[in-house]
């Protein structure tokens, strides 16, 4: 978790801590433009889609 943070906070020029993610993903309570963030820089793509 803390190279996840260091990455972020790199990318996106934040200066979060650790902790702060950790409470977030605990908690389920960060925001879909955190989860992009978290994805982008694991090298994922959202993809949403209809159900059928």
């Amino acid at each position: 978790m803390p190279k996840l943070k260091d990455m972020i906070n790199t990318k996106y020029n934040k200066t979060d801590r650790i902790r702060n993610l950790g409470n977030k993903l605990l908690n389920k309570t960060f925001r879909v433009s955190e989860l992009v963030e978290i994805m982008e820089v694991l090298g994922y793509d959202i993809y949403l889609r209809k159900k059928n």
